[in-house]
């Protein structure tokens, strides 16, 4: 069965997709079986009836994939290829697809049955692809490409399918919000194969303001997890213009829904989409961390391995965003990494100061709790709907510190002596030694 037929004495007479045999096998069958929905660095199949026969060693059949609205084989938004594969590119040409004959076909009848497969490096988004035979060339299909966690060449492959069913299909979850000794579960619907949520996604990164000074260059740029990751971080909030979220920590929430009544991320973004581009009320931190999480899933960038912040944190070219961060960086307090780290550091090793304001104005310390900041940071176990604290993971335990020899590497150490006498001493010349830590320079002050 062909879904699409050409008329007008083309050579090109029938299409087939396969949509739900490709969308199966890409494991995107939940989000449709009709729209060709496919992972990069992964081969899709398609079917393409011809009128005249094909001669391989005579004919040439060009495919084309564009993606944007500046396409270009030098950025990687466009690609050119064919069976057989002698078509003339660009020497710099990035992302290039590939197709293959496949032994079911019939080209004695014109019948062509290709493995077409994107590179594990293009952009992602929506692709035209249009096919060239002879002096005509026709428009064949639209599709979608997403990351590909289960390909190894992905920058996003992860080798564990239990994480990968957790963290890329499953669309259901828990949000531990509270405070370390009081932590409240809340079940929330990330409804990454809800209608048309791939086609949000698509909107939020044509939308951001990066893609608005430089449309070609944030094509270009979808290649890359980190790239993307950022764009949602500048999307979740109101305060970067179009942004999906309005937060409200008040008590007053007319005009919109208050933050405890959300339990999906669909409703938000459905809401958002609908109303053109207008920021949805209200939001708070645990909203809009499971709204990241949806729009992470539905691209499939893995949700766990890296923090990303929900927070107004960094200004990045005239967008607020904040991560993403390696974990284990935050952990071994690498702040000269990117992105963000010291912000993320900081807010899971923060000491709480308490402070006594006199009647003067002067300000005396009373109190420093240095453990009660970043405690039972949870997230919920693979496989199951129990808790898990991963607070190891963002953070050393107190008191207790391991770090990488900083070799050949400037850094800046803090030291806090306390004064065993009671005299003020003035004026002190500090001698600093150890195993080549210090270059034992007599430090004055």
């Amino acid at each position: 069965v062909f879904f699409k037929r050409f008329v007008f004495l083309s050579v090109f007479i029938g299409l087939d997709l396969h949509s739900e045999t490709n969308n199966k096998e890409h494991r995107t069958s939940e989000i449709s079986v009709k729209e060709l929905i496919v992972r990069r660095g992964q081969a899709f199949k398609l079917t393409l009836r011809l009128a005249p026969p094909f001669r391989p060693a005579f004919d040439q059949l060009t495919m084309t994939v564009v993606t944007g609205e500046h396409p270009s084989e030098n950025l990687g938004s466009m690609s050119r290829f064919g069976v057989p594969d002698k078509v003339q590119r660009s020497g710099s040409a990035k992302a290039v697809w590939r197709a293959e004959l496949q032994r079911s076909s019939s080209p004695e009848t014109g019948v062509l049955v290709l493995a077409i497969t994107p590179p594990a490096a293009c952009p992602v988004g929506e692709y035209k692809m249009s096919a060239k035979l002879g002096e005509e060339e026709r428009d064949l299909a639209t599709l979608s490409v997403l990351f590909n966690p289960w390909c190894p060449e992905d920058w996003v492959f992860l080798p564990d399918e239990a994480e990968r069913q957790e963290y890329v299909m499953n669309e259901h979850g828990i949000i531990y919000k509270g405070v370390d000794k009081y932590i409240d579960p809340t079940h929330w619907d990330f409804g990454q194969f809800e209608e048309d949520m791939v086609k949000i996604c698509m909107k939020i990164l044509d939308y951001n303001v990066k893609h608005k000074q430089d449309p070609a260059d944030d094509v270009s740029a979808r290649c890359n997890p980190i790239y993307v990751s950022r764009v949602v971080t500048c999307m979740i909030n109101s305060e970067n213009g179009g942004g999906i979220l309005k937060g409200q920590w008040g008590m007053d929430f007319r005009g919109g829904v208050p933050p405890t009544h959300w339990s999906g991320s669909y409703a938000i973004l459905k809401k958002w989409s609908n109303s053109v581009f207008s920021s949805v009320k209200y939001g708070q931190c645990w909203v809009y961390a499971a709204v990241i999480c949806l729009l992470a899933t539905a691209k499939d960038i893995y949700r766990k391995i890296r923090c990303i912040w929900a927070r107004i944190c960094n200004c990045d070219q005239s967008m607020f965003c904040c991560g993403p961060a390696p974990v284990s960086a935050i952990r071994n307090g690498d702040t000269h990494l990117k992105y963000d780290i010291p912000f993320v550091f900081a807010e899971v090793n923060a000491d709480c100061i308490t402070w006594l304001v006199k009647r003067d104005g002067s300000m005396v310390n009373i109190e420093t709790d240095s453990i009660k900041i970043g405690q039972n940071i949870s997230t919920k176990s693979v496989g199951t709907n129990n808790r898990m604290n991963i607070t190891d993971s963002y953070k050393q335990k107190e008191g207790f510190y391991s770090f990488p020899s900083p070799v050949n590497r400037e850094m800046t150490a803090e030291v806090l002596f306390q004064n065993p006498v009671k005299e003020i001493l003035r004026d002190c010349s500090l001698t600093l030694t150890g195993s080549g830590l210090f270059n034992g320079e007599l430090i004055t002050r």
